[in-house]
């Protein structure tokens, strides 16, 4: 989980349930020593670098705790040790007197001249005994972005939280049904973004790809004979009434481009049938 989760009832919660977790948290957060967390971490040696790529963050998807700022490449350092919590004011109802996690610091020691640095605070109950336990937290909470995206395709792609549905059970049925639709959007969206090309049978089978172009085909696009990924992703998208001029297509378009692609292979399969029996 993201800062939001940065909570001692939270963390006293999910340890009671003795559930896992990887949470960021601010660094400046209060240890049982009252040391602020990125102090107490502080004469620990890092034992693991890595350089990642550091994605753009636009004017408008800027805020004054996450600055805008352009891609590159960040040298980051990792250091991990135990630290322990006691149970602040704030949370009276909490059943635990203090926990005892594992933080995991994430930080950049030369940034760029201009640049903000890197650094992130995971509070963690997976072991950090190992470098590879150590990158294994690291990568547990990068993975978050892509979650994210999930999300996105289900709730703006797919428009789950737009179907007024107003029984648990509906919108449990409606979720089972969307599920495969947002998943099948991510990997369109993602893999269609990369710069490496992937073959288009990573995402629909062949049979799929010959609906496809007859679509296209219909409406004078021109589709591949060896579509990749991107080539799906712009075909789909242009089911979904995206300009290819307009750069690459958001979550909406994408979502009606499937929607009606699985409407033609319905009745493409329904025609099948009929014809077979």
């Amino acid at each position: 989980m993201d800062q939001e989760a940065d909570d001692y009832n939270v963390f006293s919660a999910l340890c009671v349930a003795s559930l896992s977790f990887v949470i960021r948290v601010d660094p400046l957060r209060r240890t049982a020593e009252k040391l602020q967390t990125s102090a107490a971490l502080a004469t620990v040696p890092a034992t693991l670098f890595r350089s990642v790529q550091i994605s753009s963050r636009s004017k408008a998807q800027a805020s004054e705790q996450h600055p805008q700022r352009k891609t590159r490449h960040a040298t980051l350092s990792v250091r991990a040790s135990t630290v322990t919590l006691n149970r602040p004011q704030s949370a009276p109802a909490a059943k635990l007197d203090s926990v005892s996690l594992n933080a995991v610091h994430v930080f950049e020691e030369s940034p760029p001249e201009g640049e903000e640095p890197i650094e992130w605070m995971l509070f963690t109950t997976e072991p950090v005994g190992t470098l590879a336990e150590i990158e294994a937290v690291v990568d547990h909470y990068r993975a978050r972005w892509v979650i994210e995206e999930y999300f996105k395709s289900l709730k703006t792609g797919c428009g789950f939280q737009k179907r007024q549905l107003c029984s648990y059970q509906g919108l449990l049925r409606a979720l089972a049904l969307f599920i495969p639709l947002a998943w099948t959007l991510l990997q369109l969206r993602t893999l269609g973004r990369e710069t490496t090309a992937r073959p288009a049978t990573k995402v629909f089978s062949r049979e799929q790809l010959k609906l496809l172009r007859a679509i296209l085909d219909k409406r004078r696009r021109k589709f591949p004979d060896n579509p990749t990924v991107r080539d799906a992703m712009l075909g789909i998208a242009a089911l979904g009434g995206h300009i290819k001029n307009n750069g690459d297509p958001g979550w909406q378009v994408l979502g009606r481009g499937l929607h009606r692609f699985s409407e033609f292979e319905e009745g493409w399969n329904l025609a099948r049938r009929c014809d077979q029996s």
